[in-house]
């Protein structure tokens, strides 16, 4: 990950414990547009899900999020934050659980 991520402040925590995906509203080059809510308020939102394979130049992606941040008129949808979600976590579990499963089967 780029350290221009953790610059702009892109949060490395799970996006799924601030939001539910409720369903998805459109789709695009860089990914998905889902309505969400905000588990917390209940304050409904949209969340673009961007899927970044390893090599991808994420210079735009960077570039929207800054835009995004400094925009602040009425008109422009507001910008409430960025995640990056790192799956090691997950890899790592179902490996450790396959592994597990063929040691003792």
């Amino acid at each position: 990950v780029s350290p221009n991520m953790d610059r702009i402040g892109v949060s490395f925590s799970d996006p799924l414990d601030d939001y539910e995906l409720i369903h998805r509203i459109g789709c695009g080059t860089y990914g998905d547009v889902f309505k969400a809510r905000n588990i917390r308020t209940s304050e409904l939102a949209a969340i673009k899900i961007v899927k970044l394979d390893p090599g991808d130049d994420i210079t735009s992606i960077q570039q929207e999020i800054t835009m995004m941040k400094e925009c602040k008129q009425k008109n422009i949808v507001a910008f409430f934050g960025s995640y990056h979600r790192c799956f090691e976590k997950q890899i790592a579990y179902v490996c450790r659980e396959t592994l597990q499963v063929r040691l003792l089967g």
